[in-house]
């Protein structure tokens, strides 16, 4: 390891801390205000090549969907959903079957402290996350950056890959929170579905960096870096509606 590159810590999940997120709209509206987007694109992307991780990790916004009581975690499943689709469901459970999807950063003196902050046990999660596992300098890499530049508390570092829900090459990745249920569920959409609907963008996939001092966002291309926007696998989009039940829906693209 660098002799510069800070220590990691490994902390486990915190209850307390999953709850404290804000509301999606609350997270969006501040990285807009600050075009914090942008900053994590140009940041994290040529990190991201460098350390060969690009195609299969991205960035999620942080943000609440509904609480969890200590010594619960948050863990995703895959269910059969109709004949032939399927359907993500993330619900708290108290003991783990699967492996940390995502993880959110802090800053303690000389030290990067990497903390899970949802789980899945879908197919394919294993296999990458024990590849992250033999990545610990992409980590402190990847952590000290949204450190320095102010951006631990907005995005955190998550595995974006998933097998398709359904052969629609067209479909949208929609995700349903459900407050009182306490669970949020993920289907493949039409296109028709979702057309009406105001969607908030809360995953990220970088695309490969052209340079080293750029970036971009597949799906949604960031001003004044340099990437190609057809590289996009399928156009869709991550993002997040507050329905009038003030359950809330978000798109997402487990494919990417």
């Amino acid at each position: 390891m660098n002799m510069h590159q800070p220590r990691i810590e490994w902390h486990p999940f915190s209850a307390g801390f999953y709850n404290s997120m804000p509301a999606v709209e609350c997270a969006d509206a501040e990285i807009s205000k600050y075009q914090k987007l942008a900053r994590a694109s140009a940041v994290l992307a040529p990190i991201y090549a460098a350390h060969e991780v690009i195609e299969f990790c991205g960035i999620n916004l942080l943000h609440s969907h509904w609480p969890v009581e200590n010594g619960e975690i948050p863990e995703q499943i895959r269910e059969p959903f109709g004949k032939e689709a399927h359907q993500l469901v993330t619900q708290p459970v108290l003991k783990q079957r699967g492996f940390p999807a995502s993880w959110t950063v802090e800053s303690q003196g000389h030290s990067v402290m990497l903390r899970p902050f949802e789980f899945s046990s879908d197919r394919g999660i294993d296999e990458l996350f024990q590849t992250l596992t033999l990545k610990a300098n992409f980590f402190a890499e990847a952590g000290t950056a949204l450190v320095s530049h102010d951006l631990h508390r907005d995005f955190g570092i998550c595995i974006v890959a998933r097998e398709p829900l359904s052969d629609d090459l067209n479909s949208h990745m929609v995700e349903t929170s459900e407050p009182a249920g306490r669970r949020s569920v993920v289907k493949a959409l039409s296109p028709e579905q979702v057309r009406e609907k105001a969607l908030i963008q809360t995953i990220w996939r970088f695309a490969t960096a052209k340079d080293s001092h750029s970036g971009c966002v597949l799906g949604a291309c960031i001003t004044n870096t340099i990437c190609d926007p057809l590289t996009a696998p399928d156009g869709s989009k991550g993002a997040h509606m507050k329905s009038t039940s003030h359950d809330k829906e978000h798109e997402i693209d487990p494919r990417a």
